[in-house]
């Protein structure tokens, strides 16, 4: 029986490649591997960030306006949670009772100059707050109430007497006010609820004059009194 003898070598250097190739492999995988993650997270964070963005909230008692890209939608957003294009931007007008004051300084049918403190109450109307945002922008009140306010009022003033300005010729300019501001602003989505004089300040000499026939027809009242009971 013939004993057979196998002889093994070893090869170091195909070794030595095969384990190089396969650290290589590794790598590559390892790498492509991780792109993968990172895509993914980044994938997830703007997913996320564009759901965020997508969700918009409109205040209590507002209307908002959206815009996309210059190009302003057909209509308006109630108050409540809304989802609009992440790109949209919003523009929010309240629907609440809006007190503006206004001083002026304006001239009588006299020629006289009076100082007139003068208040407005008024809202939009929800239903034209596109056509505002169009004609008027956000300042809407700078741009038209604040000159129509100042022009009706230096109009109708110079049309009184400056004593109908203390007197009983007030509640008149008040109403005459409204009626013409309404009328003015109405078309354009505002609603004038009310005009108020709160003062008027006139010429130191007409004012003393004024109080001094008031207090002549008030003693005369009196006087009246008196004899008409003797």
């Amino acid at each position: 029986m013939t004993d057979q003898v196998w002889e093994i070598k070893e090869n170091p250097q195909g070794m030595k490649k095969s384990s190089a190739r396969s650290f290589t492999q590794f790598d590559t995988d390892e790498q492509n591997h991780g792109a993968a993650k990172c895509l993914l997270v980044t994938a997830i964070v703007v997913l996320v960030v564009a759901v965020f963005a997508a969700v918009r909230t409109v205040p209590p008692a507002s209307i908002a306006v959206v815009t996309t890209f210059g190009k302003v939608e057909a209509s308006a957003l109630d108050s409540g949670l809304h989802v609009v294009n992440p790109f949209s931007q919003l523009k929010v007008f309240s629907t609440k009772t809006i007190l503006m004051n206004q001083q002026n300084h304006v001239p009588t049918k006299e020629g006289l100059t009076v100082d007139l403190d003068v208040a407005v109450l008024f809202h939009i109307d929800k239903e034209q707050v596109r056509s505002i945002y169009l004609s008027l922008g956000e300042n809407y009140a700078e741009v038209v109430i604040q000159p129509e306010l100042a022009s009706a009022v230096r109009g109708l003033t110079s049309e009184s007497e400056a004593k109908a300005l203390y007197t009983e010729g007030r509640s008149e300019m008040q109403t005459r006010l409204k009626d013409q501001l309404g009328g003015a602003l109405s078309p354009r989505g505002i609603v004038i609820e009310d005009v108020l004089l709160k003062a008027v300040t006139l010429p130191e000499l007409l004012k003393h004059s004024i109080e001094l026939k008031a207090q002549a027809e008030q003693e005369s009242a009196r006087m009246a009194f008196v004899l008409a009971k003797e």
